[in-house]
């Protein structure tokens, strides 16, 4: 079963990040509407998709480095001709959505919509614990 981690892993990040907004409103005693938590969610969900192409981007421009300090030759003609080096954030995640995009969309689909049944799960539960202590 070679797919269950691509979906697990975003089911999971999706979980754990509504129950992080979930623990934040209760510990800070605010009871946002739903709304506001399913906003919060979704907002959480794309960030983090969004940082993990940011931390690809950050990982391929390290890789970058180290295979320009192996082929001193490759620096040199960088540094006369100004070629040969790293992409642009824009051309990198051109390049990486035009490969992966519908695992990109699966991911970003899969985590929101886990993050927000989870918030809307938690603040139902939240809400029904309240009206009992009424």
């Amino acid at each position: 079963m070679n797919f269950a981690p691509l979906l697990l892993l975003p089911l999971a990040v999706g979980v754990l990040l509504a129950l992080c907004v979930v623990f934040l409103s209760r510990l800070l005693n605010v009871i946002p509407s739903r709304a506001i938590l399913c906003a919060t969610a979704v907002c959480c969900a794309l960030v983090n998709v969004a940082a993990q192409d940011a931390f690809a981007y950050l990982s391929h421009r390290r890789n970058y480095a180290v295979a320009f300090e192996r082929q001193p030759n490759l620096a040199l003609a960088q540094t006369v001709t100004g070629e040969f080096g790293p992409p642009d954030f824009a051309t990198f995640w051109r390049a990486q959505y035009s490969r992966t995009a519908p695992w990109w969309i699966v991911d970003a689909l899969v985590t929101t919509l886990a993050c927000v049944a989870t918030v809307l799960i938690a603040a139902t539960r939240v809400s029904t614990s309240q009206h009992e202590l009424h």
